[in-house]
């Protein structure tokens, strides 16, 4: 094959061809009842941790008076238990 002389196949261009399926836009969420539900179970969270709380702090209060009471008691002379004083200190 000489210079100049045409090839036997002529040069082919490839396209691409891209489609984009046209289709109308998904209707927009509403999510007020997510947000409505989920500060809900928020609160309802925050009181439950809130009340469980106050309850070990007032526990831990009354814990501690006890243990100062039976100290106090014990100061003042031995008991047998029930606040009732030993018969061996008397």
């Amino acid at each position: 094959m000489g210079a100049g002389v045409a090839p036997s196949c002529s040069h082919r261009t490839l396209r691409a061809l891209s489609l984009c399926p046209v289709s109308p836009e998904p209707p927009k969420h509403d999510s007020t009842v997510a947000v409505i539900v989920g500060a809900s179970v928020g609160g309802f969270l925050a009181v439950v941790i809130l009340v469980l709380m106050v309850v070990k702090c007032v526990r831990r209060k009354k814990q501690q008076r006890l243990n100062t009471d039976d100290q106090k008691t014990e100061e003042e002379g031995k008991t047998d238990g029930e606040g009732n004083p030993d018969e061996g200190t008397k």
